[in-house]
Order: C-alpha cells, then sequence, then structure tokens
C-alpha cells in the first residue's frame, strides 16, 4: 500500500475525482491529496517526526555520546522543549539542541515561493525555528541546531552538517569507514521519511472508507443485509481511485 501511494505520488497520478474538502480535516484538498502531506489528521504526522526523530537520537547513542531524547526543563520557567535530540559538548564544549522538523512545499504558506525558488520551505522552517528558540537557548548556554527536512527528501544545509557530523563520530566510535556510516544514516533516515509520507497519505484515504461505512451501517443494523452494503462500500471505493478497504473493515 505504500509503495503504491509513492508511486501515485511521484506519477502525479490523482487520487480522487474532483477536488473538495479533505474528508479528515475538511479543509480544501486537490485531486492528487498533495494536502495529505500537512494534513494534522490520524496522528500520523507526528508519527513521521517521531520516527525521524528517533533515527537520530540513536546515532549519537551508538555512538556514545550520551544524548538525551526530548530534553525538559532546559529554558527556566517554561516547559518548552527545543530539544527533540540534546547532545552532551556539540559545539565547542556547549550541548546542542537539536529539533527534528519536516515541511512540506506543498502547504499554502510556502508553495507560491517554492514553485519559484528551491528550498524556500526549508528556509522558512528553519528561519521560523530559529526565531523561536535560539536566544532562548544561547541564553542557557545551550546551542539550537534545527534539522529540518523536506516531505520530498531534500534537507536543510544546517542538517545536513550536523546529519554528517554525527555519522561521523559513529565511524570512529564503532570503527566504521565514515563515508559508509554517513552513507547508511542518510538511506535509513530517507526511507523512513517516504514511508511515513505515504502512511500519511494512507491514513486521509481510510477516513474516507469510515465515513462512508458509518453512512452504509445507519441503512439499517440487520446483519442479513451486511453482505449488501459492503458491495455497496466496494462500489464507492472504485469511483474513490486507489483508495482501498482498511483491513478491519473488510
Amino acid at each position: 500500500m505504500q509503495h503504491c501511494n509513492k508511486y501515485h505520488h511521484n506519477q502525479n497520478l490523482p487520487v480522487f475525482d474532483t477536488a473538495g474538502p479533505c474528508p479528515a480535516c475538511l479543509r480544501e484538498s486537490d485531486v492528487s491529496d498533495d494536502h495529505a502531506m500537512c494534513c494534522g489528521a490520524g496522528g500520523e504526522r507526528i508519527s513521521r517526526h517521531n520516527n525521524l526523530r528517533d533515527a537520530v537520537y540513536e546515532t549519537p547513542v551508538a555512538a556514545g555520546l550520551g544524548p538525551v531524547k526530548v530534553g525538559r526543563f532546559l529554558l527556566p520557567g517554561t516547559d518548552r522543549r527545543p530539544a527533540d535530540i540534546l547532545v552532551p559538548n556539540w559545539v565547542v564544549g556547549k550541548d546542542a539542541a537539536m529539533d527534528v522538523t519536516i515541511v512540506t512545499p506543498l502547504q499554502a504558506v510556502t508553495m507560491p515561493a517554492a514553485a519559484q525558488t528551491a528550498g524556500h520551505a526549508l528556509n522558512h522552517a528553519y528561519d521560523r525555528k530559529v526565531n523561536e528558540a535560539e536566544e532562548l537557548c544561547r541564553r542557557q548556554g545551550i546551542a539550537f541546531l534545527p534539522l529540518v527536512a523536506e516531505t520530498f527528501g531534500g534537507w536543510h544545509a544546517g542538517a545536513e552538517r550536523e546529519v554528517k557530523k554525527l555519522g561521523a563520530a559513529l565511524a570512529r566510535h564503532t570503527g566504521q569507514e565514515e563515508g559508509e556510516a554517513i552513507s547508511h544514516l542518510w538511506s535509513r533516515m530517507g526511507i523512513l521519511l517516504q514511508r511515513g509520507n505515504a502512511s500519511q497519505r494512507k491514513v486521509v484515504r481510510e477516513v474516507v472508507w469510515r465515513i462512508v461505512w458509518r453512512i452504509v451501517r445507519k441503512v439499517g443494523k440487520d446483519k442479513k443485509s451486511w453482505p449488501n452494503k459492503l458491495c455497496l462500500l466496494k462500489v464507492v471505493g472504485k469511483k474513490l481511485k486507489n483508495i482501498p478497504l482498511p483491513r478491519d473493515l473488510s
């Protein structure tokens, strides 16, 4: 299913017959369902972020750097958490607060400029993160490092630098070739990112089925009529292109 989602996205094939409100959050969505990349329904966007964060966190762990996941109480007087990963003594003797961020250039606030300038969405997200937390961290003697990735696979230059540095630290600790360690790290994060994108699209499509399922169930509670309802669901599914019936409803 994830490979199917990614194929249709890469080929720019339609998912829905017509544009209209997203069935999950009711915001506007086009036939290609690009809105799914930033839709907050279903929790898949958070899972995508957390999986990428964990991959980054596990690297300094394996390198013996003693990182802390989601460092708390770094900023006095607030429970704000600028660090998805806190790495001790990472930048000129300072602890580093690494903040993993995933941005899609297809969102309304970045799409017009992103269509003209490569990397605009990355820079927009990076600048926003820096404005929110860099000065607060600096006052506490912490280096704030946003690690910004784009849903299409690109990374901000600052993130590229830190990922390479993490890969190099891992290589020194484990005895691997530095290039090999860095290459494996990039590959792992790239796969996690695209897998998260596919899941993000999948959850929006499953919502369509669940809405239809609820409607059909309201027709009657007679169990004998359920096969007919299931048949109706499959007919609807053919009209909603490329949207399979969720396993727990099949």
